[in-house]
C-alpha cells in the first residue's frame, strides 16, 4: 500500500506491505522519494499525481 505521512512542516509518501491485511509494516528505506535540498523544486512538496476523470 503506498501511503502519506506528515511531520508537521512537509508530507512524505510511503510504502507498507501486509501479508494479511490486517497488520502491515513500513518499507524500510521510507520515504521513497526525499525532499530535495534548499532551493530544489522539490524543497517543499512533493505529492502524489492524480489522473483526472473525465467523465
Amino acid at each position: 500500500m503506498f501511503y502519506y505521512g506528515c511531520d508537521g512542516k512537509k508530507a512524505y509518501e510511503g510504502v507498507a506491505v501486509s501479508e494479511n491485511l490486517y497488520h502491515w509494516e513500513k518499507h524500510r528505506e521510507n520515504p521513497l522519494i526525499a525532499h530535495g535540498k534548499e532551493g530544489e523544486f522539490e524543497r517543499r512538496k512533493i505529492s502524489k499525481q492524480k489522473v483526472p476523470d473525465f467523465k
